[in-house]
């Protein structure tokens, strides 16, 4: 849930803030348990509760383009790799991190991102287009 956390706000701190406050759900765990699946809805409070954050607040998140200096190796080698991603999502809106996160580093279809963040199917088509390299309708063009 940290690794998440940091894709969607791009800044340790505020990954820690944003899980805190999706685990403060602990008191319902009982009946999240019994109804089903909890993975899925701490994961679904925790896109919430991202959406909830830039939506409030009306500004862009400011996403550092540099790992910071405590970023631990990655044992597979691809640094280089993760460094580009984090610089290539730091270019994007709140939104379009959130379904990018959502379909690719989630691997879920258009209908579950849409369901998690509580838009409709075109939208998570629309942002998932929009921040393509190339489309031109980047934050960073």
């Amino acid at each position: 849930m940290a690794r998440i956390a940091f894709l969607l706000t791009g800044d340790y701190h505020l990954a820690e803030d944003l899980v805190q406050q999706t685990l403060r759900v602990a008191g319902r765990w009982t009946g999240v348990i019994a109804a089903g699946d909890p993975d899925a809805y701490v994961r679904r409070v925790l896109y919430t509760q991202h959406v909830s954050w830039w939506r409030r607040a009306r500004r862009t998140a400011t996403v550092r383009a540099d790992p910071p200096d405590r970023v631990v190796p990655d044992p597979s080698g691809d640094v280089v790799l993760a460094v580009a991603v984090q610089r290539a999502l730091a270019r994007l809106t709140p939104k379009q991190r959130a379904v990018l996160v959502l379909r690719c580093g989630e691997d879920l279809t258009e209908v579950q991102a849409a369901e998690i963040l509580g838009c409709r199917v075109g939208t998570v088509k629309s942002q998932v287009r929009a921040g393509r390299p190339g489309s031109g309708r980047t934050p960073a063009g």
